[in-house]
């Protein structure tokens, strides 16, 4: 599909949803638009194929015209979230599995080849801290770069995961920072094998593959694993699946006992970690109850997320003006940080972060709830 046709696409798929943004970077004089979700609401992402595709697909857009697209990765989920474990074993019991990578717990990010220059950047953005440190490991990681000019030149994107123990979720690694590959696409957004001399070469860089030929046994072997967050399974359809350890769900606080927690399931929904929940549970009406609360909470923040940012535009007194007049607002700390830059990236990165701090107690968390539901 042409890049016109694309964009017009993705920007239908976004006005038939409640999920799905987009917004404007300037990277060295090219704007960039990036389509991603405010929150992860599994239905919007069948509206039509294309929308699972929107976490991260990016234009660059030249006189208002988008010139080029780059695709990050296809969303795709965990074993059992969408229609039930079983269910999903037999759908695909007749699906050939390609192969298995175990599954890196770090932080996405990938390389964006316009006119000769690399800009690095994760599913939301240029600019932020991971995007930085990746063109900094660029520059740096001999086999990075000579893996990442090997793919670019050939029109192939290089997916990586940024790692370490000065990037660490909750597994522990033993460098400060590492990038490991862990997927290609072509331009065309088709999945494309990494080369035998490139595992044999730089087998630091690359993720590691297990093997493993029968879903079933895959995914309990795996759950009773520890010391590792889980396995992505690649079919030779192109179907892809996360399967997840209870181990790695423990130490996350992603086990379903602890959803009945307050506070651990806002910090959840805020993270956008339901969905390893809902594949753990079973019931329909659980699911379904954790996903409507999960819509309302979002739907409260995106709300919240627009009024503080609106306020803050339209203002037109100043800083000690409106800190007297606002000052005893429940979000007026969110305000003030936000006095600079309202944009509503910011704004929710803000938001996001003072509600965990808030309620991080039991006791507040169920305040929280009682007065949103």
């Amino acid at each position: 599909m042409k890049t016109p046709d694309l964009y017009q696409k993705v920007k239908e798929i976004q006005k038939k949803s409640t999920i799905f943004n987009s917004k404007i970077e300037e990277v060295d004089g090219n704007l960039f638009e990036i389509f991603s979700y405010h929150f992860s609401n599994t239905e919007d992402f069948f509206i039509d194929d294309l929308a699972l595709e929107m976490r991260g697909l990016t234009f660059l857009i030249e006189n208002n015209v988008p010139k080029d697209h780059f695709f990050a990765l296809r969303k795709f989920f965990n074993l059992g979230q969408l229609g039930g474990l079983e269910r999903e074993l037999k759908e695909l019991q007749d699906d050939e599995i390609e192969e298995v990578l175990v599954k890196e717990d770090g932080s996405l990010v990938h390389p964006v080849y316009v006119d000769g220059k690399i800009y690095w950047k994760t599913i939301k953005s240029f600019k932020n801290d991971q995007s930085k440190m990746a063109n900094i490991l660029y520059k740096n990681i001999l086999a990075v770069k000579i893996i990442t000019d090997f793919y670019l030149e050939q029109g192939i994107t290089p997916f990586f995961e940024i790692v370490g123990w000065k990037n660490q979720i909750v597994l522990e690694y033993k460098k400060e920072w590492e990038m490991k590959l862990i997927q290609l696409r072509d331009k065309d957004g088709n999945s494309v094998e990494i080369d035998r001399i490139v595992y044999e070469d730089y087998p630091d860089n690359v993720t590691k593959r297990v093997l493993g030929s029968d879903l079933k046994k895959l995914f309990y072997t795996v759950k009773e694993s520890e010391n590792t967050e889980g396995v992505v399974v690649k079919f030779k359809s192109g179907k892809f699946v996360k399967i997840k350890t209870d181990w790695y769900c423990a130490l996350h606080g992603l086990l379903t006992e602890d959803i009945e927690k307050e506070n651990n399931f806002l910090k959840l929904i805020i993270e956008n970690k339901t969905d390893d929940v809902l594949a753990k549970i079973q019931s329909e009406e659980r699911k379904n109850k954790i996903i409507k609360i999960d819509q309302n909470v979002n739907n409260y923040i995106g709300d919240m997320v627009f009024k503080i940012s609106k306020k803050l535009k339209e203002n037109t007194k100043t800083r000690k003006e409106f800190a007297e007049e606002n000052k005893e607002r429940e979000y007026f700390p969110v305000m003030m940080r936000c006095w600079e830059d309202h944009s509503l990236e910011h704004v929710l990165i803000t938001l996001n972060d003072f509600l965990i701090r808030k309620y991080s107690k039991l006791e507040k968390a169920r305040e929280f709830f009682n007065k949103i539901l």
